[in-house]
């Protein structure tokens, strides 16, 4: 991966974030699965890459989140919600804090360079239980990254598997997510954009648009997502 010293890379294609969002409707799915985990959930609570904080207000209603993004977004309108703008990384924003339960909900594509890095900041926090939303490898989505891997540069996608250290994985939930696009180009534009973290490019549009053309009926598609509790093996 890409981006090793960062959360949201400059760069990172936000307003093709922002618009995937208003074609998918996974973030009522993800808040869902999340609070489903209650029981492995530890105030307090450090959404990273939180976004919007949509999926965190959704989540977890009158609990103690910490948002944390580079990007910049608006106050939280929970009152138990704090923001802070920051890159995950770099200490200044942390000292003092430890967190309860640390969240990855399709940020781990821009911290998953340097797993061994990721790995004792991790640590420093000391968080009980970890949670990570990521989008499973199979499917349209599947066929999607291989035939990128191959076509597109730089391309940034969530890896298939992730395990932090000292963690177990002591639950899992898969789900499916549906996107929903007005047309065959726009579909392409914000899947690679989002998923791939890759700003497609002029000259590789009509190659996108054929590829999406070729696999899919329309333009909408089922993606496949597992939501995971790691928790800390020495509790």
């Amino acid at each position: 991966m890409t981006h090793s010293e960062t959360m949201a890379p400059p760069g990172v294609n936000k307003e093709a974030i922002l618009a995937f969002k208003q074609i998918s409707n996974e973030e009522r799915l993800i808040a869902d699965t999340l609070n489903g985990f209650n029981k492995f959930t530890f105030d307090p609570i450090i959404d990273v890459g939180s976004g919007t904080g949509l999926i965190a207000a959704l989540a977890w209603p009158s609990r103690n989140v910490l948002l944390v993004d580079m990007e910049e977004y608006p106050a939280p309108t929970d009152q138990m919600h704090t923001r802070v703008r920051a890159n995950f990384f770099h200490e200044d924003w942390s000292e003092g804090r430890s967190a309860g339960t640390l969240v990855f909900s399709h940020s781990l594509q821009y911290l998953d360079e340097n797993m061994p890095l990721l790995n004792r900041r991790i640590a420093e926090l000391a968080p009980r239980t970890v949670l990570s939303v990521t989008d499973v490898r199979e499917g349209f989505y599947g066929e999607l990254v291989a035939w990128a891997e191959c076509t597109l540069p730089n391309i940034n996608p969530e890896h298939a598997h992730y395990t932090f250290a000292g963690y177990e994985v002591v639950e899992t939930v898969r789900f499916h997510s549906t996107i929903a696009a007005h047309d065959m180009m726009t579909l392409a534009q914000l899947m690679v954009g989002a998923l791939l973290d890759h700003i497609v490019a002029p000259n590789e549009m009509e190659t996108c648009v054929d590829f999406f053309q070729t696999h899919l009926k329309g333009p909408d598609v089922r993606l496949a997502q597992i939501a995971q509790v790691h928790r800390c093996a020495e509790l």
